[in-house]
């Protein structure tokens, strides 16, 4: 093939690989449980006019399938980190817990006193569990950490949900229609007075890498909306052992919070 056509799919393999990577963080945003990399997008004042990546000012690590531990470097920046991932996330639900870091460590060292070489080493226990941040000011032995909990995925909010990976699923197609669509108009322009068989070859290029991430992002759409029901389960089974529903969370406004801007 002539290298103005392989450079015109290569471009066109880039742009629907970026649309992928975009349509794919996006539905991470949309959070059905603890997803560390959502937190990306909080930008936390720093001083002046500069805005901090989260990971600058503190620590983010899963405390469990719908929670996540959020340890500042320092008290100060606590509520700062709030308002910032209030605003990026405002469906998440917030506390804050107080740990004192003595007593976390006596707990610590008991529990590996009670397992033997081996099982540490399967277990790969760290040193020490308590995470490398800035102690509180206020006193040496306590720590704050922010707790992060996803909401459960009620009836209201896995509806929303579905609506949000349809309407980002549909961008997402119609943006890589309209490239692969410009992309070919490019290419047949450089394919005037080519063979039949140089043309054909092209053209089959074209259509097998738009096949590619086409499926790719049939792929993600499935993940997502398996995602979303297996939430859904798992807040059923809850409330039926509880003996009772409550549908308090969600809300329309707080399913999703991120566009495919790009």
């Amino acid at each position: 093939m002539k290298s103005n056509v392989i450079d015109a799919i290569q471009k066109m393999e880039q742009q629907l690989g970026h649309t992928l990577m975009l349509l794919k963080f996006r539905l991470m945003n949309l959070c059905v449980k603890s997803e560390p990399g959502a937190l990306l997008t909080v930008k936390v004042p720093g001083g002046g006019d500069e805005d901090l990546d989260i990971e600058k000012v503190c620590n983010v690590s899963i405390l469990d399938e719908d929670s996540l531990i959020i340890a500042p470097f320092s008290d100060s920046d606590m509520n700062k980190l709030r308002k910032a991932i209030w605003k990026e996330h405002p469906e998440f639900k917030q506390r804050i817990e107080t740990i004192d870091l003595n007593e976390a460590q006596k707990q610590a060292d008991e529990l590996k006193n009670e397992t033997t070489p081996q099982e540490q080493e399967r277990m790969k226990m760290p040193e020490t569990p308590i995470p490398s941040v800035v102690k509180n000011e206020q006193a040496d032995n306590l720590l704050k950490l922010l707790i992060l909990t996803v909401p459960a995925v009620d009836d209201d909010r896995k509806k929303i949900l579905t609506d949000s990976v349809d309407a980002l699923v549909d961008a997402c197609n119609l943006r890589m229609t309209a490239r692969i669509d410009k992309a070919k108009v490019e290419i047949a322009k450089f394919l005037v007075g080519q063979a039949d068989d140089e043309i054909k070859e092209a053209n089959d290029k074209v259509e097998e890498a738009a096949k590619l991430y086409q499926d790719a992002v049939k792929e993600s759409e499935e993940t997502k909306i398996k995602e979303i029901e297996e939430a859904y389960k798992r807040y059923l089974e809850k409330h039926a052992k509880e003996g009772g529903f409550d549908t308090s969370e969600g809300g329309e406004e707080s399913a999703f919070s991120m566009t495919f801007d790009e």
